[in-house]
């Protein structure tokens, strides 16, 4: 059951995501605790290309975001479930977008300009759907909906769930704050928080296969 699960894993485009995101994480640990200078050029080489096959894997990942977006903004109740959901999903997918039109660019094909400046406010809008998430995520489990029905086993179970995807968020911030410069941190550290979150949202992988 165990060895099944793994190979729909592998060759799963969300697990493949994953396992080059967490790659790409421990290559970038590895790259600034190297003295070598070639060390740390071979590594540093090696997450480029990490970086590029996740992007490969995510091109039009944007467009889900916009129709989760959509999506959020029809079921939508009220303030909290336009600000909570539709700015976050409409944030996320801005990020994807400005990603997706910088790949050439990242590949080394076509020089543009421009790509350092759309990819310093795509992370803006990743950290604005980040923060958003963190707070969605903390009102949930501060004021639980008293709707919800389930055996007390389940209700334990989406706590749980709630609080890694939590926990996930709060590390994956560190990322773009670093870029951005919102967050006072070292390469060093994101690689670390990187390796976390990503090692954490594996789990919401596996537990869909």
């Amino acid at each position: 059951m165990f060895i099944r699960k793994a190979i729909r894993f592998g060759t799963d485009a969300g697990g493949i995501e994953k396992i080059l995101r967490l790659l790409q994480s421990v290559s970038q640990i590895i790259a600034f605790q190297s003295y070598n200078k070639r060390d740390v050029a071979f590594w540093m080489h090696l997450r480029k290309h990490f970086s590029l096959g996740r992007r490969y894997l995510r091109f039009f990942r944007f467009l889900d975001y916009f129709t989760k977006a959509i999506a959020c903004l029809d079921a939508a109740s009220g303030w909290e479930d336009i600000v909570l959901g539709v700015l976050k999903w409409t944030f996320l997918g801005l990020y994807m977008q400005l990603e997706s039109l910088t790949i050439l660019d990242a590949m080394g094909v076509w020089h543009a300009h421009w790509a350092d400046a759309y990819m310093l406010h795509a992370n803006k809008f990743w950290f604005y759907s980040l923060s958003l998430s963190i707070l969605s995520g903390a009102i949930g489990l501060l004021r639980p909906n008293k709707k919800r029905t389930g055996t007390p086993t389940e209700t334990a179970r989406n706590r749980s769930v709630l609080v890694r995807r939590l926990v996930v968020d709060v590390f994956d911030l560190v990322i773009p704050g670093s870029v951005t410069g919102w967050i006072a941190t070292g390469p060093l550290f994101v690689g670390l928080s990187s390796v976390m979150s990503t090692t954490l949202s594996m789990q919401d992988v596996w537990e869909r296969l």
